[in-house]
Order: C-alpha cells, then sequence, then structure tokens
C-alpha cells in the first residue's frame, strides 16, 4: 500500500510525492495542468522500489485524483536524453498510454 501528497511548486506545477507504509519515500510525479490538459513532466521511482509495479500504481493514484476530472488529454513528457535507454517509453506502453 502506497499513499501520496499532492503540492505545488512555485511553477505552480502539482507534485505527488508518494511514501510506503512506513512512511519512507519512494517516488515522485510532476504535472503541470493547463484547462482540460495535463501533461506528465516526469515520474521518479527510486532505485530499489523499481520493478515492484509502484510506478503504475502511482499513476493509478493520481489518474483518480480530482485534478483529473474534465481533462479531455494527458501528454507524456519524454525527452530522449532523459530516456537514453528507451525505458520510460516502454513504461508508460505497459500501462496502456500510446503514443501519437
Amino acid at each position: 500500500m502506497i499513499y501520496y501528497t499532492k503540492s505545488y511548486n512555485i511553477l505552480k506545477q502539482h507534485v505527488f510525492s508518494f511514501f510506503n507504509n512506513d512512511k519512507k519515500y519512494i517516488g515522485k510525479i510532476l504535472i503541470n495542468k493547463f484547462n482540460d490538459v495535463i501533461t506528465i513532466l516526469y515520474i521518479v521511482v527510486l532505485p530499489e522500489y523499481r520493478g515492484q509495479n509502484i510506478g503504475k500504481t502511482m499513476i493509478n493514484h493520481i489518474e483518480n485524483d480530482d485534478l483529473f476530472v474534465d481533462v479531455k488529454k494527458i501528454i507524456l513528457s519524454v525527452e530522449e536524453f532523459d530516456d537514453k535507454f528507451g525505458k520510460l517509453e516502454k513504461f508508460y506502453k505497459k500501462i496502456g498510454f500510446t503514443k501519437t
């Protein structure tokens, strides 16, 4: 079981910080929302928690947040220099997103 806190940074981006049952930090998702479009700017899962479906669980949690009400489009930010091995793109495809 994981839980999250939601806050905002100085750029008014939504920051979702995730913790395990022991209240240990396990990851973060940064989101920008403009009207009915959400951009997931980045998702980070600490190395020791990778490969346990934590990233998918984090995405599922935020998709159920009030922030996603009336959202018509989700943009996933995948920068080539950040994803040199294609892991992030593969992750997004694995959890059901498609490249357009």
